[in-house]
């Protein structure tokens, strides 16, 4: 029985656990404490070095691709939502314009909460994936470094494995917030559907 609930609760009002939204938070300032103050210790080899250099940057690039996609998503989410309730509180105007059975009215002010609702969890877990949060980059710092070349590559090298580290909750955690994002569009979707239909049938047969 407590199953059922839970599954019915998900589908109607998914949550990020708040014990996992605190995993994720810990995790996120302890990697990031711990990247920033741990050197890492490189077991490659001199002859290796070239290789490793350019599938460290590979990785970085590809986690910040991952950041900038999860990102963009976000606000596609926020737009689109935006312009969904527009042509509900159009619709809105529509249907209030009529003389029309108190029930309509009620079934309508209804759904209008319930899409505005979930129009706020999309916004709030949208908000909190483009929250720029604490996140390292390659700066001149870590390139204006003195050495011989094995011992260049070998640093900068080191400056991205503690950059992808330092990274990589945080973008878990806007990954993270960007699929509870998704779950409330999709259920806001929805909700805008069952309005449209709403209006269609009382608009031709009523």
């Amino acid at each position: 029985m407590n199953e059922k609930l839970h599954k019915l609760r998900e589908l109607v009002w998914p949550l990020l656990e708040e014990d996992i939204n605190n995993d994720i938070s810990n995790q996120c300032l302890t990697e990031e404490v711990e990247a920033v103050e741990e050197n890492p210790v490189l077991k490659i080899e001199d002859e290796n070095l070239d290789l490793a250099l350019q599938l460290q940057g590979k990785i970085y690039q590809e986690e910040d691709d991952r950041r900038k996609g999860t990102e963009s998503k976000a606000a596609l989410f926020m737009g689109s939502l935006s312009l969904a309730n527009t042509i509900v509180i159009g619709a809105n105007t529509l249907i209030w314009g009529k003389e029309i059975p108190s029930g309509v009215v009620k079934t309508s002010v209804f759904i209008s909460i319930v899409l505005a609702i979930y129009t706020l969890r999309t916004v709030w877990f949208s908000v909190k994936v483009l929250e720029r949060g604490t996140y390292h980059v390659l700066s001149n710092e870590d390139i204006n470094i003195s050495g011989d070349k094995n011992k260049y590559k070998r640093d900068i090298i080191s400056s991205f494995f503690k950059i992808i580290k330092g990274n990589e909750a945080v973008i878990n955690m806007k990954v993270s917030h960007l699929v509870m994002a998704q779950e409330y569009y999709k259920r806001a979707m929805f909700v805008i559907c069952l309005y449209a239909f709403m209006v269609f049938y009382f608009c031709f047969f009523l």
